[in-house]
């Protein structure tokens, strides 16, 4: 079974889906609800390439991992203060439950512009 050290898991990660809403003119725009709230470990990557288990990800900037939660997919996003009063969204662009054995999550994802 793979293990993450709780010491690692330092960062508080929001993960959100999105619920479409209509406006006063009848548009649909995003709204964001909370899924859950976990304690994750967050690492930056760096150059324009990412290679996880054989697949490349172009434009990904960040690999967070936490233990396994249920449900979430490609369609979400996370949010995380990175630092004091600053808030960093990240679309999530893939989803591993490593070793099919719902002990842990990774999310490859890349800061929303």
């Amino acid at each position: 079974m793979a293990t993450i050290p709780s010491g690692k898991m330092r960062h508080k990660v929001r993960i959100e889906y999105n619920t479409p809403s209509q406006n006063s003119v009848g548009e649909f725009v995003d709204s964001w609800s909370q899924k859950v709230s976990v304690f994750a470990q967050v690492r930056a990557v760096s150059g324009g390439e990412l290679d996880l288990n054989d697949q490349r990800f172009l434009n990904s900037t960040h690999i967070i991992t936490t233990h396994w939660v249920p449900g979430v997919t490609e369609e979400m996003r996370a949010k995380w203060n990175p630092v004091p009063g600053s808030t960093t969204t990240l679309n999530i662009d893939y989803t591993e439950n490593v070793n099919e054995e719902n002990h842990t999550l990774i999310m490859v994802a890349r800061r929303q512009q």
